[in-house]
């Protein structure tokens, strides 16, 4: 099989908008045709690929399979030998799995060299820029992602419903770029100014750099930026049914511009509550009771490296700043909260195997005497103190991201 028409893909294009046009180009009145047919022709070559390519549009990015992820690569790349398009054509366009992790665990996706979290990704309605489809009728893969608020290049905001009878757009579901279900033209719909805010963060979405204090709008690589804005996004994200899910992060902009003095402030708002609700002594009190889960959600944004995650290096810097001003005393301080080997790690900037290393060496020094049951990870193990001081030592050596302090023999 090979197609007719073969048209050649924007830079900024999805996916699934490719897909589209590929059918709609070539003649096909639905895309479940075109997928069936490729699905057959790939059913000669590899049953293996043909069973992991789905039919429907909406389940054809690779991020969507998961074990079989693996397939999908190979399906879409028989898939671009029929458009006589490079093998890794329709590969540049899909999201794909990423290694890494934002934060706590939270999975993230990857484009173009571009680590984007998982939570970013609108499943559906997909909004548009009617001035955009007017210029050029296809879908840009950043109105996929749900911090682009508004339309950077013509300072509007996006459509996300029908002016006419008013359904949530999806060209997913319609098949059309143009028009609406109802048949409406969505080229002709008229659209709102965007606050000053949302055009700025919507042009941080697709790569552009400002010349600024603020590390959000300085910040070096997207990926970077991407996971300040979801850490932010995480924990300031409203309930409010009456607002946007995503509306919040319009002041992540300004939130950033007092940066660190605001964290800070909050950081040690948290610390004056601990003290007067403390129900036991400081030293015998975790890390999570006084600061929650601060230090494991910014610990990999997407980097562990301080000197790039400006989240980690601001939450570090005020934890020195705690230590000194709390020197060791008779009586515990703040600074002789306890960490996890898990903390330990993220304050030290390595594995938490390395920390135990540390221990069994001991350059670091546990918190109990008696360690009972083996060493755990999530487990209160380590005070503030000498953490703070074990990485002081090392400081010198902090220019990778993931230091290993100790060889493996």
């Amino acid at each position: 099989m090979r197609l007719l028409i073969r048209p050649e893909p924007y830079p900024d294009e999805s996916l699934e908008s490719y897909l589209l046009r590929l059918s709609q180009e070539n003649g096909f009145e639905r895309y479940a045709l075109l997928s069936g047919a490729i699905r057959d022709s790939l059913l000669v070559q590899d049953h293996e690929a043909s069973g992991a390519f789905p039919l429907e549009l909406a389940r054809v990015n690779v991020f969507h399979a998961n074990r079989s992820s693996g397939l999908r690569v190979r399906a879409l790349q028989l898939f671009a030998q029929l458009t006589d398009l490079d093998p890794a054509c329709l590969l540049q366009l899909s999201l794909m799995h990423s290694g890494l992790h934002f934060g706590s665990g939270h999975a993230c996706v990857h484009r173009a060299g571009v680590d984007i979290p998982l939570g970013f990704i609108r499943p559906a309605p997909i909004p548009v820029c009617p001035a955009c489809l007017r210029e050029s009728a296809y879908i840009r893969q950043h109105w996929h992602y749900s911090p682009y608020l508004a339309c950077h290049r013509h300072s509007s905001q996006l459509l996300h419903h029908c002016p006419s009878c008013g359904e949530a757009l999806d060209y997913q579901r319609s098949e059309s770029f143009t028009h609406c279900r109802c048949g409406f033209d969505l080229r002709t719909a008229i659209t709102q100014p965007a606050s000053t805010e949302a055009q700025q963060l919507s042009a941080l979405i697709c790569g552009a750099r400002f010349e600024s204090t603020n590390p959000l709008l300085s910040s070096e690589h997207p990926s970077l930026m991407f996971g300040a804005l979801y850490w932010y996004w995480l924990r300031n994200k409203t309930a409010d049914a009456g607002k946007p899910e995503f509306s919040t992060l319009t002041t992540a902009i300004g939130y950033f511009s007092a940066w660190p003095a605001n964290f800070h402030h909050e950081l040690q708002q948290m610390a004056q509550k601990a003290l007067q609700t403390q129900t036991r002594l400081l030293n015998h009190t975790a890390f999570r009771e006084v600061f929650g889960s601060v230090l494991t959600d910014c610990r990999q944004l997407p980097t562990r490296d301080s000197h790039r995650n400006f989240i980690l290096r601001g939450l570090l810097d005020y934890l020195t700043e705690l230590v000194c001003a709390n020197p060791k005393m008779r009586v515990a301080n703040l600074a002789d909260i306890q960490l996890t080997a898990i903390e330990a790690a993220a304050v030290l900037g390595t594995s938490v195997e390395q920390v135990f290393r540390l221990l069994q060496d001991g350059y670091l020094t546990p918190a109990h005497r008696r360690i009972h049951g083996g060493l755990k990870p999530h487990e209160p193990l380590f005070h503030l103190r000498y953490v703070i001081e074990c990485r002081q030592a090392h400081r010198s050596t902090f220019n990778d991201a993931y230091h290993p302090y100790l060889p493996a023999w």
